[in-house]
């Protein structure tokens, strides 16, 4: 009877494997006080982003699948079980998590990951360009980051000129100009982005810093007396940072630099960068934008 019982007791449930990660990490920095201006931040960079502009210093991200050697320094912790691991680490040191890319929004963990570092008890900043507005609707509704850093890359209501930096990178872009170079899709860029921006202008007011990388001769410049008039007009009473800043060179595709043109510098760009932040300081003395120049 007794050797019966035992017979019948039911086998233990197989052992659960390893958690799924909530988004692709690429890379850590563990310490950055760049990435979050005014803030001491661990950054961590996703895989993936649909665009492709010409001056990106990270292009081992744009595709979705994993960058061999990943980015940062983070010693090799380029997991999000790791990545976690390190936060537990950095109680008392770090202001806050940075979610960066690549491009976050475009991942569907993004939430259950930004609600992860806030229960360890970290706030979050997000870089994002803003090409996912409903996708970043339901983070600003849903996962509250604490700080948005986005990037306007041109004036986003000229479609061909937004178009031509987001795609300026791809191989299509060879020659010339026109919307011919475009699909429809391609062209709904600027749209996109205007949408993201009044959007966390809404959510989140006095915590929006708004980037835009120029280069020479490029629409980037000849966009910014668009976005300084945009600007102007939602900037409202709340407090917003734009910075301007120039494109670096590093780890810059050379295919991509080809496709679109692209030059990191000129004789002469250093007193005209000056210039153009000078100009977007003028023209919004008398708005909540404090522009600065990096």
């Amino acid at each position: 009877m007794l050797l019966d019982s035992l017979y019948d007791v039911p086998a233990p449930p197989p052992s659960p494997g390893p958690a799924v990660a909530p988004v692709p990490v690429a890379g850590v920095v563990p310490f950055s006080s760049v990435d979050w201006p005014g803030r001491l931040a661990a950054t961590v960079f996703l895989q993936g982003c649909p665009w492709r502009c010409p001056y990106c210093h990270n292009p081992g991200l744009q595709a979705t699948a994993p960058c061999e050697g990943g980015v940062g320094d983070g010693a090799g912790e380029v997991s999000w079980a790791g990545f976690v691991d390190l936060l537990g680490r950095r109680r008392g040191l770090l202001d806050g998590v940075v979610f960066t890319g690549g491009e976050p929004t475009m991942h569907r963990g993004l939430g259950a990951a930004i609600d992860e570092v806030h229960v360890l008890g970290f706030d979050v900043g997000l870089h994002t360009s803003g090409c996912y507005p409903e996708a970043l609707g339901r983070i600003l509704d849903d996962h509250r980051p604490e700080w948005i850093g986005l990037d306007v890359k041109a004036d986003p209501r000229d479609a061909e000129a937004y178009a031509e930096v987001a795609y300026g990178g791809a191989d299509f872009v060879s020659s010339g100009h026109g919307t011919d170079h475009f699909t429809g899709a391609q062209l709904a860029t600027g749209g996109k982005e205007l949408r993201s921006l009044r959007m966390i202008r809404e959510s989140m007011p006095g915590r929006l810093e708004v980037r835009t990388t120029v280069w020479p001769d490029s629409p980037a410049v000849a966009g910014l007396p668009g976005i300084a008039e945009m600007l102007a007009e939602i900037s409202g009473v709340a407090p917003l940072t734009w910075a301007i800043q120039k494109a670096r060179p590093d780890g810059v595709s050379p295919d991509a630099a080809a496709a679109a043109s692209f030059r990191a510098d000129r004789p002469g760009w250093a007193t005209e960068f000056d210039g153009l932040v000078a100009d977007a300081r003028a023209t919004l003395r008398d708005s909540a934008v404090t522009v600065v120049g990096r």
